[in-house]
């Protein structure tokens, strides 16, 4: 009879114990999804020819602060009753941005957009009967204020619709696409 109670026990412990590990896993996975990666579909063209709508990606949401954002980072940024929105970053706080003749000027030096696919971009002017990708202005930031625009400079929401934005709406920088498989690569 002590042997039987003895497997009841056994069994008993062993059921809890799985059912722990399970609620521990669950757990885990969560805190990983909601604090380190932030899971993405894209929606829309307005970060082509970089990511494509539907994509679907993992964006790293681990330290984002002043010191870890930077000119040309992939980032993903929150406003109130708006979708997230993966933009790249232009402009950091303080600067003044400039865009003329397409051209990009950092406080009136000259700064190179080295990922650009040129071919995409002569595409889309020819497409869009436009003699600039990205039209001409000037912004000056504010000592915390991020200018993000879309790569697809034709069809995008971006800070020049939006206006800048505060380091606490930037919820993530980088990442990976992960789905479609042929798109798989880290997002730069």
């Amino acid at each position: 009879m002590d042997e039987q109670k003895s497997k009841r026990q056994f069994r008993v412990t062993s059921s809890l114990k799985q059912a722990i590990t399970m609620i521990i896993i669950v757990v885990v996975f969560m805190l990983v999804i909601t604090y380190v990666t932030i899971p993405i579909r894209v929606n829309g063209d307005s970060m082509m020819n970089t990511l494509y709508d539907g994509d679907i990606t993992l964006m790293n949401g681990l330290v984002v602060n002043e010191k870890s954002i930077h000119r040309f980072d992939v980032v993903v940024v929150k406003m109130e009753d708006f979708p997230l929105l993966i933009k790249r970053v232009i402009g950091l706080p303080g600067e003044t941005i400039t865009y003329k003749n397409d051209v990009l000027y950092v406080n009136g030096e000259v700064v190179e957009e080295n990922f650009f696919d040129q071919d995409f971009v002569s595409s889309q002017m020819a497409l869009h009967s436009r003699q600039v990708y990205t039209n001409d202005f000037t912004v000056t930031l504010e000592d915390d204020e991020y200018f993000v625009l879309g790569d697809n400079r034709i069809d995008s929401a971006d800070s020049r619709i939006l206006g800048a934005f505060k380091i606490d709406q930037i919820r993530s920088r980088k990442g990976l696409v992960i789905y479609p498989f042929d798109h798989a690569r880290v997002i730069d």
